[in-house]
Order: structure tokens, then sequence, then C-alpha cells
């Protein structure tokens, strides 16, 4: 990259970033965050292939959930169920270690030196994909979620692209740790309240008669 190009990436990371301190308004879904978020690190000159947020929620039935994004595809949403924590996919995925110790872990698949020490690393190699990199996205609650990115490049990321990843982690972090508390809020209100309730509640309807009107069937029935 010549020294030309430098100030011009540097300052569309920036540009990134204060979008997201912003509060990515432009859209506003969580999916919707991570396909942009993705869309513009590629124009600004990353890479990448694959990029996938792991957020742990509060919930009776959900683990957490998961946000993967491929170019040219629409972000995908999964739910994770409680009993993914014992399994050994889990324990032996990078992203664990990285809740667990709040660490960054790269592996430059390219690299004939590099650690053959998570399971998936196979499969990320047979994909095709030459460097993978998990970061802990820390709440300030304490709680360590994760995002993940990949890239097919020969050679791996480059100096540049590691400093992207690590410059929008931050600001990444905030913007899950809001929507995963609102996420929270409806899951329990909507669990012990009724269903959609919990989004009603958040929005204001939280005054003694505050109601809705609803068209319904009622069946008053004689049990012998």
């Amino acid at each position: 990259m010549s020294g030309a190009e430098e100030p011009d990436r540097g300052q569309k990371v920036q540009s990134i970033v204060d979008w997201m301190i912003d509060g990515a308004r432009t859209v506003r879904l969580p999916q919707d965050i991570l396909g942009e978020l993705c869309q513009r690190l590629t124009a600004a000159g990353v890479p990448l292939h694959r990029a996938a947020v792991f957020v742990r929620t509060l919930h009776p039935d959900i683990m957490g959930r998961r946000f993967l994004w491929r170019p040219g595809e629409e972000v995908l949403v999964t739910d994770a169920p409680f009993s993914m924590l014992q399994s050994d996919e889990f324990k032996r995925n990078p992203v664990a270690a990285v809740m667990r110790d709040g660490t960054v872990i790269r592996r430059a698949l390219d690299d004939a030196g590099c650690p053959d020490d998570f399971k998936i690393l196979d499969e990320f190699r047979a994909e095709g994909i030459t460097d993978y990199v998990a970061q802990p996205l820390s709440f300030t609650s304490g709680e360590i979620h994760a995002a993940s990115w990949t890239t097919k490049r020969s050679g791996g990321f480059d100096s540049g692209d590691l400093a992207a990843l690590e410059a929008i982690r931050l600001p990444l972090s905030r913007l899950a740790e809001i929507y995963a508390l609102k996420r929270t809020a409806v899951n329990l209100l909507d669990t012990y309240v009724g269903r959609n309730a919990g989004e009603r509640v958040l929005k204001g309807a939280i005054r003694r008669g505050d109601t809705e009107r609803i068209r319904a069937a009622i069946l008053l029935g004689d049990l012998r």
C-alpha cells in the first residue's frame, strides 16, 4: 500500500468509527448494523470474507445469538440453546476461549507455523480462508462477548486491516451492549408479562390505565 493510500484508508476507518459512536443511526436492527459495518470496512480496503458477532442473552430458553455476515448475503441470525455450552463444538471453538479469557485470538492459516489448536480451523482451511481473528467485545457489566473476522486474501490480513478491526472493536462493543440490553428487557417482559407486551412497555406504555384495544372472540362455557 502506498503512502498516499494510507491516510485515505485511515480517514475511511475513522469515518466508520464516528458512524458507530453516533449510534449507527442509518440502520435500526442489529443485523443491519453488522451488514453495513462490513460493507463500510470492505469499502475501506479490509478484505473480509466472513464476519460474525456472538452475544449471550438473558432468556429462559436461549443462551445467545449469532449474527453471521458473508458478502452478497443477508446477515443470518441464529439462536443458540443452553445445551450448546456443554457441547465439544463450543468448548473447542476460539469464540469460547475469547469469551473466557478476554483476549484476541489470531490464526494466520497461510503460515506453516500456525497453531492447529481449534477444530474449526480445518473447516476454514478447506473453505480457502487464509486468516482468522476473534476479538473480545467487553461490556460495561464485565461480560465478554465476541466478534470474529476472516479473509481469503493471500497472506491474510495486513497490519492496516488489523488496525481497522481493532479501531472498531470498542464502538462495536458499545453498540452490541445497547442492543443486547434492549433485547434482554423485551425477552424478560414478554416472558413474564406476555408476548409483545414487553416492547410496548419499553415504548412508554407504563402508566396505570395504559391499554390497547383489540378485536377478540370470547367463549363462555359451563364445564361440569
